[in-house]
């Protein structure tokens, strides 16, 4: 490995657990396990300042949301800022080797850092601004802004990486970039020691955490963003009507733009005696929540899914719990199928949810076998330890020496 130091950089708020955050973790400890020459900046809600904690800074901007709208943009502006004054006059160019900076909207400060040092940089890409600000409705001034941006960013950086063939071909269309410009390289997730810990506690040898008891009650969950292409609100119609002939209690983690329509949909629906919402938590904290859980689902709609493709993080951590998943026929998940991990249902079909679901039900000691596969195939095919050995490869290739 070349000498000079990596910087991680990712314009999120790290204190909040989504799935933005998991990946940012999985992806910083996985790389610090082979390489800890590499510093990582994210972003904290507090008072201006950097904080710093064993190879992680993070840069504190005052809480914006007073300015509805723009808050979003100055949260996201004065991170900028910051960090281009902080590299600048605080670290020392010369020492960098590259950036590897995570894809968010208003991203300028490594362009010019790039321009004015020659530092190269790889721009990792989970999400798809241009489709983001078409879901969100954002002003449209705002929006030109952040798509300026992105194609600057794209123009500037010395390579991308996306985690879905369906993003690098958006890319090639939209934007005009070669196709030797763009790696795939999917996501995955962290077989760290806490998670190992927590599996062993959780599980037995065979995978079964319930043995030859007894179910009483089902414990169907969810555990991710609550957005409507989530397609939660298929999996809480359908559960209305899974309850009738079932004891069933449905489990949804995580927070997100139309959670507040979700609980309206189980207040309507009158099924809030078997439906809770736990807000967002960590890896950690969802532990017993999986221990708990029979069948794990991921419901997601066509549409947008189907343009930037799945990047399945909340699929691999269900699997990775040895669980049975229960998820949308959308493309890039038909190894799902193809390794029986799992079973697909049509999207947006509430009555072919509530078949297979009580398919599922009915024969559950025999598709606990699912998890068991799914597990492993989750530690030879998504294993970040392998996967950020590829990164590892294009960082060297671009660093300076």
């Amino acid at each position: 490995m070349k000498n000079k130091i990596i910087y991680f950089i990712a314009n999120i708020d790290t204190d909040i657990k989504n799935g933005a955050t998991r990946h940012f973790w999985d992806v910083h400890n996985a790389y610090r396990k082979i390489n800890t020459n590499i510093v990582s900046f994210t972003r904290k809600t507090g008072k201006f300042g950097v904080y710093i904690d064993d190879g992680l800074k993070r840069i504190g901007i005052p809480n914006f949301k007073y300015l509805k709208l723009f808050g979003t943009f100055f949260t996201l502006f004065f991170y900028e800022l910051i960090l281009l004054y902080y590299i600048i006059f605080l670290e020392k160019p010369q020492k960098i080797g590259l950036f590897y900076l995570r894809q968010t909207p208003l991203i300028f400060c490594i362009v010019l850092i790039r321009l004015a040092f020659k530092i190269p940089f790889i721009m990792e890409v989970n999400s798809l601004t241009e489709e983001d600000l078409k879901e969100n409705k954002r002003n449209f001034l705002i929006a030109l802004i952040f798509y300026i941006l992105d194609r600057l960013n794209y123009r500037f950086c010395s390579h991308i990486i996306v985690v879905t063939e369906q993003m690098k071909w958006y890319l090639i269309r939209h934007y005009r970039i070669s196709p030797d410009k763009i790696s795939v390289i999917p996501n995955g997730f962290l077989f760290d020691e806490n998670f190992n810990d927590v599996l062993s506690g959780n599980l037995d040898s065979t995978g079964s955490d319930y043995g030859n008891k007894k179910i009483s009650t089902y414990i169907l969950l969810y555990y991710g963003n609550l957005h409507e292409r989530e397609g939660i609100q298929y999996l809480i119609k359908a559960s209305s009507i899974l309850a009738v002939k079932k004891p069933i209690r449905v489990i949804i983690i995580g927070e997100g733009r139309d959670e507040n329509k979700f609980k309206n949909l189980v207040k309507n629906l009158n099924i809030e005696s078997i439906v809770d919402f736990y807000g967002p938590l960590s890896k950690a904290e969802s532990a017993n929540f999986f221990h708990e859980a029979h069948i794990c689902f991921a419901p997601l709609i066509r549409h947008r899914n189907e343009i930037t493709g799945v990047s399945p993080i909340k699929i691999f951590e269900y699997l990775a719990n040895k669980k049975v998943v229960i998820s949308s026929r959308i493309s890039g998940l038909e190894f799902i199928e193809l390794n029986k991990i799992g079973i697909l249902v049509n999207p947006e079909d509430v009555n072919d949810l509530v078949e297979k679901t009580f398919y599922t039900i009915n024969n559950y000691k025999n598709l606990r076998e699912f998890g068991i596969r799914g597990f492993e195939y989750v530690r030879q095919h998504h294993n970040w330890d392998n996967l950020v050995l590829d990164i590892f490869k294009l960082v060297n290739k671009y660093s300076l020496s």
